[in-house]
């Protein structure tokens, strides 16, 4: 979604509001590691304040991940609010703000930066998700295996002599 913003430079208006939808591309659903993502729905405004044009937005979308232990499927809403200015190309050495080009913001493309750069690092389905045994691969929420777990690291062999003298 294009938005011009001459009309907003030229002070014919003090803002314009836009509101949409679109898909995340699939690339950049990959990237973060979400196996689904509905579609993104977005509000806000571009605005003049003090010769200075700013963009307000809120998103919202979910996505399906697995989680990082047990790889279950757990399904995350990730919504946010940002406010950032925007500037042009000459303007991006001396300001910090997103650049436009030609008086053209491209809100989608603004709003997937957003997005991804708010994404968890780490995806769990609960807080205390044990994950899957290592030897078996059963998931150990569900209940416990029967494997042996008094495998000892070849490297820590010698501490286990030291605490039963």
């Amino acid at each position: 979604m294009l938005i011009n913003l001459s009309p907003i430079i030229n002070g014919r208006y003090d803002k314009e509001a836009f509101e949409d939808t679109f898909e995340l591309n699939v690339e950049h659903g990959k990237r973060v590691g979400a196996l689904h993502v509905s579609p993104i729905a977005f509000k806000g405004e571009v605005s003049m304040l003090d010769d200075k044009l700013f963009v307000t937005c809120h998103y919202c979308g979910e996505f399906t991940f697995s989680c990082d232990r047990c790889l279950e499927e757990v399904k995350l809403l990730i919504e946010d609010d940002f406010e950032t200015r925007l500037i042009t190309a000459e303007q991006e050495e001396y300001y910090d703000g997103y650049v436009v080009e030609n008086e053209t913001l491209d809100i989608v493309e603004l709003v997937s930066d957003e997005l991804l750069t708010h994404m968890p690092l780490h995806v769990l389905c609960r807080e205390n998700c044990r994950g899957i045994c290592a030897t078996c691969g059963k998931n150990l929420n569900e209940g416990e295996c029967n494997c042996d777990d008094a495998h000892i690291d070849p490297r820590f062999e010698v501490l286990k002599d030291l605490f039963s003298k």
